[in-house]
């Protein structure tokens, strides 16, 4: 499978990894894109200081 496509789904991402677990399952693993500067949640602007990041699992996720 590519995966490059599906940066278009996690702006401001890159897909690094992705595995198939079963015939239904697909983990992806996504890293910054250092190419497009971080978008603030709160205001949707582009911000420069980033300063919280974590992970997260999303399930079911619209592809």
């Amino acid at each position: 499978m590519d995966a490059t496509p599906l940066y278009l789904f996690w702006k401001g991402f890159t897909v690094t990894h992705h595995e198939f677990l079963d015939p239904q399952t697909l983990r992806l693993q996504l890293e910054p894109d250092d190419r497009i500067p971080p978008v603030c949640s709160g205001c949707d602007h582009a911000c420069f200081l980033v300063h919280d990041v974590h992970r997260r699992r999303v399930r079911e996720a619209p592809l």
